[in-house]
């Protein structure tokens, strides 16, 4: 007498990542998405990291005092509904708090920055650049 065996289970193939169709435009409005917050957005390397959270469906708020960034860096992801802009400093500890809570991953890129600046004021460097992060 033959047993009947239920169908044979086979290890699905994923398809390499040339093949993979992109999600549409719509995709993050059904998704949870992440809340990240960096701090000195505004500048190259922070919009940048911005751009690259929005893209895989996170949300973002940038805290920045444009004293080294500029809102012209934002320009790509500033009409985005994931996206949010906060002038203030990250040194301003009531500002950081307020946006903390909502955030899951939080950057901190903000910094004094400039060989002239640091060697004409060593002190508000180091309070710019470490006070915020104590």
């Amino acid at each position: 007498m033959a047993s009947r065996a239920g169908p044979t289970l086979r290890a699905a193939r994923l398809p390499s990542h040339q093949n993979r169709t992109p999600p549409s435009p719509t995709w993050r409005q059904h998704a949870i998405p992440r809340h990240s917050l960096i701090t000195g957005g505004a500048g190259c390397i922070g919009s940048h990291l911005a751009e690259a959270l929005i893209a895989r469906g996170d949300q973002v708020t940038v805290l920045d005092d444009l004293s080294a960034g500029s809102l012209e860096n934002l320009a790509a992801v500033r009409d985005d509904f994931v996206f949010r802009f906060v002038h203030g400093s990250a040194s301003d500890t009531e500002a950081v708090r307020g946006l903390l809570p909502d955030a899951v991953q939080v950057f901190h890129l903000a910094a004094a920055v400039g060989v002239k600046r640091i060697a004409d004021d060593p002190i508000d460097v180091i309070e710019r650049n470490i006070r915020p992060v104590q």
